[in-house]
């Protein structure tokens, strides 16, 4: 896509890139899933992350192409993966603004071309929503339908608490890292309540922001089965993800 649209002005050539980071089962002890993480890359070497590059995303009239240029990124990760013997979903963040008619009309477009969106999950993240709790709700039913899984992404800071909870249809809860830097007692009380919480709602966990051996074992304790953290994995290419694949008989990844 056309980066140049919301550049630095001339002499900056841009790019998009798509990052992994997967997520990893401490009981199989194996990567699961992955998230896509978008990058923007310039040739001159410096790299922005979404907090700097979204907002000019937002003000520029190429959004819309930005949301789907991830969906069709999703679809051929997912493919090229699935080559590779990598069965788990591939996961995109979308906001509040990226959830809206136009994203559900291109998903239900790409599906009726024979796309299958059984491997692909959407992360609904925290940014402030402006559109009905109501509206975005029948929006991710009718994406969840398509065969399409959904996360909610930073549980516990901003707009994704209590009321996300309890209006979204979700697969998958992911606590916010910022658990993980809470005291001890804390950080045992809430993992704990999230572990009981999914389990009786029969949605899996994942705990983001795992950086320390010594929390491993903590969360072992408390329940938890998937994670997500520079401890395992950090961001990748997609080529340097695929060279961390199990060879053909092998079960484990690490």
């Amino acid at each position: 896509m056309n980066c140049a649209k919301f550049g630095h002005g001339a002499g900056h050539n841009t790019k998009l890139v798509m990052y992994l980071q997967p997520q990893f089962n401490l009981k199989e002890q194996r990567f699961t899933d992955v998230e896509l993480l978008v990058r923007f890359k310039r040739d001159n070497g410096e790299v922005l992350t979404p907090d700097r590059f979204l907002p000019m995303v937002r003000r520029s009239n190429i959004g819309q192409e930005f949301t789907n240029w991830t969906i069709n990124q999703a679809l051929e990760i997912s493919a090229k993966l699935c080559s590779a013997g990598f069965k788990g979903k591939v996961a995109i963040n979308m906001d509040g603004e990226q959830l809206n008619e136009q994203t559900l009309s291109y998903l239900q477009n790409r599906h009726s071309c024979q796309n299958t969106f059984k491997n692909i999950e959407i992360e609904v993240t925290e940014y402030l929503r402006t559109t009905p709790v109501n509206i975005t709700a029948n929006l991710l039913n009718q994406i969840q339908k398509l065969g399409i899984s959904i996360s909610i992404d930073d549980f516990g800071i901003g707009s994704n608490g209590l009321e996300a909870l309890l209006n979204f249809p979700f697969d998958k809860l992911k606590a916010d890292k910022s658990v993980m830097s809470a005291d001890s007692v804390k950080r045992e009380a809430i993992v704990k309540s999230l572990v009981g919480m999914t389990l009786a709602m029969n949605k899996s966990l994942v705990v983001e922001g795992v950086e320390d051996p010594d929390d491993v074992i903590d969360l072992e304790k408390w329940g938890v089965l998937n994670v997500q953290g520079f401890l395992y994995a950090r961001p990748m290419p997609l080529t340097e993800f695929i060279g961390l694949l199990p060879a053909p008989g092998r079960e484990k990844i690490v």
